[in-house]
């Protein structure tokens, strides 16, 4: 469960907005993380259009929270 926010989120921002489609990105209607991992969970399954089971989805979703957590842990800094 997530209450509060991805530490290093705001710098690992950019490449993970440059990784999504257009279609994704315009999904992001804030700044907040929660909505751009929505975009990023959505473009993840975007080019299936098999149904999927909960047992498909939940390691792609996770596999995903952790690139994501990855990526800002990579540049995050508690002097910035």
């Amino acid at each position: 469960m997530h209450n509060g926010s991805l530490e290093g989120f705001s710098q690992g921002r950019r490449k993970l907005l440059a990784e999504l489609s257009d279609e994704a990105f315009e999904l992001i209607a804030g700044s907040t993380d929660s909505e751009h991992l929505f975009a990023i969970f959505v473009e993840a399954f975007e080019f299936t259009s098999e149904e999927l089971s909960i047992s498909q989805i939940v390691p792609k979703l996770r596999s995903e929270e952790r690139r994501v957590g990855k990526e800002c842990r990579s540049r995050w800094s508690p002097y910035h």
